[in-house]
């Protein structure tokens, strides 16, 4: 039996890496959903207002129903306190001027600059500054974020590998007909949000015999695909995915 799993879904089982998931079926899941948890990542480590608020608190807080935001969080402290000489609060001013996605992009071409060098390198054309200037923390300090937020990625990466989980291409969607559906009946017919369409598709046109989510709404529209498939949609709590899924594979059986 092939299990599709959502993103939310995705992101329970991979940062819950003891629990075992029941052996009597094959996970899978598309290449969006796994763009779409790395970009909830990305979104939350170059967001100002975000990386602001985490600076200004004094410690990290567990946000219990949002596990890469408390991922994010932790990411953000333990960047901050690898980088040298600063300053949180000249740092959050600072945040206020600067474009935070361009500054974690061109991070990663400083990956593999050892932190003195790059501060000489940095202080050799901002000749008015000082190491400890915000003006120099902040490219060193989105570099601390980049090689955390990596490396967190790569084991997200790896535990996908490890648990046998199918990752589903977009040449295997839209190169054949959805299973029964031609891709224009699909896209003519279906009430599904636009943003999860190409997902649910992906699920169809596997021959998926179940697709879960704990997105209420999706399953809820996922109805307006009729009968003509073989996929059943099946609703999971944040709180209990282990478990729904069992319930789901037996309600099957």
């Amino acid at each position: 039996m092939m299990i599709f799993l959502d993103t939310n879904i995705l992101v329970q089982i991979l940062n819950n890496p003891k629990n075992a998931l029941p052996s009597n079926a094959t996970y899978c899941t598309f290449l969006k959903n796994i763009y779409e948890y790395k970009y909830k990542l990305k979104k939350y480590l170059s967001d100002a207002a975000f990386i602001f608020n985490c600076l200004k608190s004094t410690a990290p807080q567990s946000v219990s129903n949002d596990i890469l935001q408390t991922k994010a969080q932790d990411i953000i402290w333990r960047a901050f306190n690898n980088t040298p000489h600063s300053d949180k609060n000249a740092l959050s001013n600072e945040l206020k001027k600067i474009n935070c996605k361009f500054q974690l992009t061109l991070a990663s071409e400083w990956i593999y600059e050892d932190d003195t060098e790059f501060i000489q390198k940095a202080m050799k054309y901002m000749q008015d500054f000082d190491h400890h200037d915000p003006m120099i923390q902040l490219p060193l300090f989105f570099k601390k974020t980049y090689i955390l937020m990596n490396q967190y990625l790569r084991e997200i990466d790896l535990e996908i590998k490890n648990r046998g989980i199918v990752v589903i291409s977009y040449q295997q969607v839209f190169s054949n007909d959805a299973n029964g559906y031609s891709l224009q009946e699909f896209i003519d017919n279906a009430q599904i949000p636009a943003s999860d369409l190409e997902i649910v598709l992906a699920a169809i046109s596997t021959n998926c015999k179940l697709f879960l989510s704990c997105d209420k709404d999706l399953i809820k529209s996922c109805v307006s695909l009729g009968l003509g498939h073989t996929t059943a949609f099946r609703l999971c709590n944040n709180d209990s995915v282990f478990d729904d899924i069992l319930t789901a594979i037996l309600s099957l059986s």
